[in-house]
């Protein structure tokens, strides 16, 4: 078999084993991933999952039937557009999507009010949703290497380091 049917196959099984276990931990990192298999959304319980060092193109959407996720990290891979659908996640509190061929964000990503730290760097990105300035409990927002975005490195800081985000000022007419 060559790698990639490998990396399938382990990767069904391991969402076999995640639905018959009722886990809230799935781990597909670097299993060369160019889907994911079916079955995902059937995970109820599941808080945590990684997507991370595959060769995905997208994300599947019936990640938003998991309404109980917090985590999801899909890092290096090649996404190149993320479902609109992930808005309907309203859990999630940790999004990272670095190191992808992303050049723009779904406006429905504003909707995860919930999320407290965003990883966009090493993408293309070229431009950023306004809906994002919804996110009032985002504290922390990775944008390096997003040269299209034009932001100044000097705003940015070094590499690994989060824009910090000011707390929003209540009751300031």
């Amino acid at each position: 078999m060559n790698e990639f049917l490998d990396g399938k196959l382990e990767a069904s099984k391991r969402i076999r084993r995640a639905f018959v276990h009722r886990a809230t931990f799935l781990d597909l990192f670097s299993l060369n991933l160019k889907t994911v298999p079916k079955g995902l959304g059937q995970l109820s319980d599941l808080r945590v999952l990684n997507l991370s060092d595959n060769k995905l193109a997208s994300l599947p959407k019936e990640l938003s039937q998991i309404s109980s996720l917090e985590w999801l990290y899909s890092g290096a891979n090649q996404l190149t557009f993320l479902p609109k659908e992930l808005g309907q996640l309203s859990n999630l509190s940790e999004l990272d999507c670095s190191a992808n061929q992303l050049t723009s964000l779904p406006r429905e990503l504003g909707q995860l009010c919930n999320l407290v730290k965003l990883d966009f760097s090493f993408n293309q990105l070229m431009s950023l949703p306004e809906e994002l300035e919804q996110l009032s409990n985002l504290n922390l927002l990775f944008l390096h290497a997003n040269d299209r975005l034009g932001i100044p490195a000097e705003l940015l800081g070094q590499t690994g380091t989060p824009i910090s985000i000011p707390a929003q000022p209540k009751g300031i007419l």
